[in-house]
């Protein structure tokens, strides 16, 4: 059998938000935000995440990786969510 995934169809819908994802994996993964459940943790520190793509993003911190430039004064960061933070003070 097989599965087309159609571009734009999110037919995996979250119980607990309003979130919907087009494969059931990317469902199952984004459930454990949901949860208090911290199974990945950082070899640098030791804090826990929830998922893979949150210690992804968290190992960039330690490793001094700043991808996401203001488009206001060019500073970079990070992490996206500070980012955009930081470009809010130019408005």
């Amino acid at each position: 059998m097989c599965h087309v995934i159609l571009p734009g169809v999110k037919s995996h819908g979250c119980d607990k938000c309003d979130k919907s994802f087009a494969r059931k994996d990317m469902l199952k993964e984004h459930l454990r935000v949901h949860d208090d459940i911290r199974d990945f943790l950082c070899a640098e520190c030791g804090k826990g995440m929830k998922t893979k793509h949150a210690l992804r993003h968290h190992m960039k911190l330690h490793k001094g990786i700043k991808e996401y430039e203001c488009k206001e004064c060019s500073r970079k960061f990070a992490q996206k969510v500070n980012m955009l933070k930081h470009y809010k003070r130019h408005t």
